[in-house]
């Protein structure tokens, strides 16, 4: 009769799915936070209880979609070997991509133009942030969020005895 300690335990290849599913989840968060106040500079008005759907279903569709489209151009950063360990020598691209991708969603409202017009009667003008220089920051900061890898592990001199 074959118990329990008969079998030997198969070695599963580590595929790092669960750092990459967090790492997709943070990304999301963040990107949700980013668009909660972009959202919260650009709206000026309030049209009752639709408009809150309406910026529920935004937050959450935009980021997946988002998020969709950045995996698919870095999709060889994680399967080819080469690339991955490239990437992994020079992580610190990561963390600067998203710092310039948050750096040009900021410049989005510091180069803003005036937007004027004439809605239902009645003349407006507001300062409208560069809608190009936000995309490129958004999309930077998915990219660059979802696909940073944390810097490799080093030996130290002490522990190499």
């Amino acid at each position: 009769m074959t118990t329990l300690d008969d079998f030997v335990p198969l070695r599963r290849p580590r595929t790092g799915l669960p750092l990459v599913i967090w790492q997709m989840a943070a990304t999301y968060v963040l990107l949700v936070v980013l668009g909660v106040l972009i959202l919260s500079g650009l709206v000026k008005s309030y049209d009752g209880g639709l408009s809150i759907l309406f910026w529920a279903f935004a937050l959450s569709v935009s980021p997946t979609l988002t998020l969709v489209v950045t995996e698919l151009p870095g999709l060889h950063l994680r399967l080819v070997p080469r690339a991955r360990h490239w990437w992994a020598q020079h992580w610190w691209i990561g963390v600067v991509g998203t710092l310039a991708g948050l750096a040009l969603i900021g410049f989005s409202y510091l180069f803003n133009h005036l937007d004027t017009g004439v809605v239902d009667g009645e003349y407006y003008a507001e300062d409208v942030p560069d809608g190009w220089l936000m995309l490129a920051g958004w999309l930077a900061v998915a990219f660059f969020a979802s696909h940073t890898v944390f810097p490799p592990r080093r030996k130290h001199a002490s522990s190499a005895t």
